[in-house]
């Protein structure tokens, strides 16, 4: 899956995105079920909508969180990469 031109969704954001939707789909499902038996709204069904709200948010927000993460972590890496061959490079020069 291609998030953007320099960046693609790996296994943990697949497997974050499947279980996401799957719980958000169960508790809509938990959720008018509960609706549909009482036909009326209470506080108890006004939470339970508001925190199935809040999940949702959360899990498009951790999702986005950990991509940008990952998108540092590379960085970091090719830096740490890049000053391990110039170390490299200056100790076979001083040696010689």
């Amino acid at each position: 899956m291609k998030i953007s031109e320099t960046e693609t969704l790996n296994i943990w954001g697949k497997i974050f995105l499947f279980a996401g939707v799957g719980v958000i789909i169960a508790f809509a499902y938990l959720i008018n079920g509960q609706y549909l038996a009482n036909t009326y709204v209470n506080w108890n069904l006004i939470n339970a909508l508001l925190l199935w709200l809040i999940f949702v948010i959360l899990v498009i927000m951790v999702n986005k969180e950990h991509t940008e993460e990952i998108r540092y972590l590379r960085k970091i890496t090719q830096e740490e990469l890049e000053e391990i061959k110039l170390l490299r490079k200056d100790m076979g020069k001083k040696k010689k």
